[in-house]
């Protein structure tokens, strides 16, 4: 089984942060390896302590799962002190820097509003880690706070995406959460490109986790050898379904349930065998691989299976199959998808 690092504080109520992390990269079929930055004392209410470990003990820990486990990816997020910042830095400079993607999820604040990070270890962040990562996640907020620039518009959000690279990482996604322009989008930012990421703004009360699991799901995809672009889909998709999945545990706002497709598929599942359908575009014109479901799963079928042999893109195949899906959905069949394993976990992450 292949593994991944996440970096990061430990949330003894188990909602964001490592635990956050360490769940999604399960959900996504690999092994989470950790290393603990700082340790928290909060519950959904509140933050009441965050206490840095050691440089020592992170560099420790640092070395010795970069000295034994093949990383596919690594993944940071709140990273405590100057000092610790210095120490990753150091070790990742040494042990993994172009060997691997480097996913940084810059937290400052909790979501209860307690900074967590201050402005030495932000200064910290942009000089030590920004050159060494792949892909830098913040919401508007966070990105203003390592720009300067406020975010009002859309153009707000790209100019804080370059001014990041221009400070040494490769890309940055604005994920979309604060905006008042357009709530639900996001902006990935490239050196020589600009991609929206349009979703729709859910009205949900329990969403800890959700920049970590975002994070940790790109890291996943990229672990296994997806392009950024549809890693970034695929993540998305994936965290919006886990937050219309989320539940209450406490008083404040519960967790994101990263565990969504698991639950569902034992509950739906459907016997195997009786009408297999199999959706194929190219062998006719009259109807679309949706209409060709739907016709189907209206016929009977137990099993509709999504064949694609067109040169269609690969976001548009994840889009006719998270299509097809729903639809299986309502009919309690299974979806089967030919040949791309990358669409079928779009499809399910959606």
């Amino acid at each position: 089984m292949k593994a991944i690092l996440a970096i990061g504080g430990s949330d003894s109520a188990g909602c964001s942060g490592i635990q956050a992390d360490l769940k999604t990269m399960s959900a996504f079929d690999l092994h989470g390896s950790s290393v603990v930055t700082t340790i928290t004392a909060q519950n959904t209410r509140e933050v009441r302590e965050n206490i840095p470990m050691s440089a020592e003990i992170v560099r420790a820990q640092l070395e010795l799962i970069l000295s034994d486990l093949t990383i596919g990816a690594v993944k940071t997020g709140l990273l405590g002190t100057s000092e610790i910042i210095h120490t990753i830095a150091d070790v990742l400079r040494t042990k993994a820097f172009n060997k691997m993607p480097i996913i940084v999820d810059p937290v400052i604040r909790a979501s209860t509003g307690k900074v967590l990070l201050g402005e030495d270890a932000q200064s910290a962040l942009i000089k030590q880690i920004l050159p060494l990562t792949t892909l830098l996640t913040p919401n508007a907020i966070e990105a203003s706070a390592l720009t300067g620039i406020p975010i009002h518009c859309a153009q707000d959000a790209i100019n804080a995406g370059r001014s990041l690279i221009d400070l040494g990482c490769e890309s940055v996604l604005i994920k979309g959460g604060h905006f008042n322009f357009s709530p639900g989008t996001d902006i990935l930012v490239l050196p020589n490109q600009v991609l929206t990421f349009t979703g729709k703004a859910i009205e949900a009360s329990n969403t800890r986790g959700t920049g970590c699991t975002l994070a940790s799901a790109i890291a996943a995809c990229l672990t296994k050898g997806m392009p950024l672009p549809e890693s970034v889909q695929i993540a998305k998709a994936f965290v919006q379904r886990s937050i219309e999945s989320s539940y209450s545990i406490g008083e404040g706002p519960g967790p994101i349930d990263v565990f969504h497709c698991q639950r569902y598929a034992k509950i739906h599942r459907a016997p195997l065998g009786r009408f297999h359908a199999i959706t194929n575009a190219s062998l006719q014109s009259t109807y679309s691989h949706i209409e060709l479901a739907n016709l189907a799963l209206k016929g009977g079928a137990d099993v509709v299976q999504y064949r694609e042999k067109s040169n269609l893109d690969s976001m548009s195949r994840i889009t006719i199959a998270t299509q097809i899906r729903s639809l299986c959905h309502e009919y309690k069949a299974n979806l089967i998808v030919n040949d791309r394993t990358e669409i079928a976990r779009g499809a399910c992450a959606a």
